[in-house]
């Protein structure tokens, strides 16, 4: 049995790696929210090279990998929302080679802490502003979760922008059980998933790409095998040691799916070299990007996310027109 750190409580505001800062200063006048929507964002997974266990929220050195990961991933969707961050005892990249039983029990911690923190989001702050929800790997299989549980309620479903889910399978079936989900299909379609799993040209498998997934093309934002030239690509974002200062390389790739695989390819030749990994990279076969699913398309993320909201809040202002118009008359 994995031992387990205490809950975090998430009215302590400590307990969130980033909230806004009409947030944290108690929703002063002058600190009211400057963007119009949202982030509810989890990250992938922070902690591994020690034995199977859970992301302890309330040791700083932990605490700081999730300070980075807020600079160099969610970062990508700062100018389209307020990001709500919280810390949730996450399973560690070990945990991968527990038994499939122990390792879904296991995985019941995060998902719970997840649905608290985002409940406590949901009425403390959300007052029906648009939503985005974004994360990668194990945060994305986090809000995958939530989303099939929680998102049967329309009136949360109705501030729901889009959700950016790359590094994990979402597949037909999983539509199919859900009809309040739906894959995305243009640049600005709003209520919908955008999930992709990143292969070099090279690549012929990735450790969460499973058979069936889903694909949407984050150069064109299309579900289908159209090709994306790199001159869609508005750029890759290199960051350095703790994420503070970030090099943009723009028009870096091209991007297809494989209709095969589900996977999204990304083209660019430089990819195929990327064949030993170190630190956490070293988990994934040679080849799966996975790491980079938000850092490569970091600029087209950044873009779509803010579109998505524009479009959200013009097609609630026109509903919002059509229904006072409809009343006064």
């Amino acid at each position: 049995m994995l031992s387990c750190p205490s809950a975090p409580d998430y009215a302590d505001r400590d307990m969130w790696a980033a909230l806004p800062a009409h947030v944290r200063t108690g929703g002063c006048q002058e600190n009211m929210p400057s963007l119009p929507a949202d982030v509810f964002y989890l990250p992938g997974t922070l902690q591994h090279g020690s034995e199977a266990g859970f992301f302890d929220p309330f040791k700083p050195a932990l605490r700081a990998l999730a300070v980075r990961d807020l600079r160099t991933q969610a970062s990508a969707f700062a100018r389209a929302g307020h990001i709500f961050m919280p810390h949730v005892r996450q399973l560690s990249m070990e945990t991968h080679f527990l038994p499939e039983k122990e390792r879904r029990k296991a995985f019941t911690v995060p998902l719970q802490d997840a649905e608290r923190a985002f409940l406590h989001y949901l009425e403390h702050w959300n007052r029906g502003r648009p939503l985005l929800l974004a994360g990668q790997s194990q945060g994305a299989a986090i809000l995958l979760h939530l989303l099939k549980n929680m998102f049967g309620n329309r009136d949360i479903y109705r501030c729901l922008v889009a959700a950016y889910l790359p590094g994990l399978t979402v597949t037909e079936s999983d539509l199919a059980m859900h009809p309040n989900m739906r894959l995305a299909s243009r640049q600005d379609d709003t209520g919908v998933i955008i999930t992709y799993n990143t292969l070099s040209r090279s690549g012929k498998k990735a450790l969460t790409l499973r058979p069936g997934a889903l694909c949407v093309n984050p150069l064109n934002w299309t579900n289908t095998q159209d090709y994306a030239p790199r001159e869609l690509h508005l750029g890759m974002a290199k960051f350095d040691v703790d994420g503070r200062t970030c090099h943009d390389i723009p028009h870096f790739t091209d991007a297809w799916i494989d209709p095969l695989l589900g996977a999204l390819v990304a083209g660019a030749p430089e990819l195929d070299s990327l064949r030993h990994y170190s630190g956490i990279r070293a988990f994934f076969p040679p080849g799966d990007l996975h790491c980079l699913n938000i850092t490569l398309f970091y600029r087209n993320l950044e873009e779509n996310a803010v579109r998505r909201v524009h479009s959200f809040v013009a097609r609630r202002t026109e509903t919002i027109r059509k229904v006072r118009a409809k009343e006064s008359s």
